[in-house]
């Protein structure tokens, strides 16, 4: 378990994102009843720890999970209700904004996003053994029947190749110290 300012991550229940230069966890509240915030881990920033509010609804919602669809945040969890099952997937349209939370239903009993596709609409896993195209109305568009169904579990990982440097914050080395690099710039100049 990592704590930060009585914030508590369970790595195993909360996997991370990788998103817009920082590390992204969903923040669950002490006795693990509800979702509270993101917890969002700037890499380029001293002090880079933030907390995101997540919409209302999401609270007591489990298992949610984070990933990133279209460049933007997004949360999603499969929700059970008596008329019908269904994933709910929550889109911040902009970074850090409270108001710029959008939802969509999926009529599926168990959807993974993995992507959204050019027209926008949502590509993941389902309850049938392949992957499925659903539009933002939640309408089925396509359906992939045929890519899992000799294995038991699938994952997955969408990424884009980089390298991250992390900042010199000067804590360790000051001028005219005897290792040669006078800060940040020198030093990522000394790299190119």
């Amino acid at each position: 378990m990592f704590e930060y300012n009585n914030i508590k991550i369970w790595k195993n229940w909360a996997p991370s994102v990788f998103f817009n230069g920082a590390i992204h966890w969903l923040n669950h509240d002490g006795d693990y009843d509800a979702i509270v915030t993101i917890l969002v881990f700037d890499t380029s920033k001293r002090n880079g720890f933030l907390e995101i509010p997540v919409p209302e609804q999401v609270g007591k919602c489990y298992p949610c999970r984070l990933t990133v669809l279209g460049g933007c945040l997004a949360l999603y969890y499969d929700k059970c209700d008596y008329d019908y099952d269904k994933c709910v997937i929550w889109v911040m349209k902009e970074y850090n904004v409270q108001s710029s939370w959008t939802s969509y239903e999926i009529p599926s009993s168990y959807f993974e996003p993995v992507c959204l596709s050019e027209d926008g609409d949502f590509i993941g896993f389902d309850e049938s053994p392949g992957m499925s195209k659903y539009n933002v109305r939640g309408e089925l568009l396509l359906r992939f029947d045929h890519a899992c169904d000799q294995i038991g579990y699938v994952s997955y990982n969408v990424y884009t190749e980089s390298l991250l440097m992390l900042p010199n914050d000067g804590s360790e080395e000051k001028e005219g110290s005897s290792s040669g690099v006078k800060g940040t710039e020198e030093s990522t100049n000394l790299a190119t």
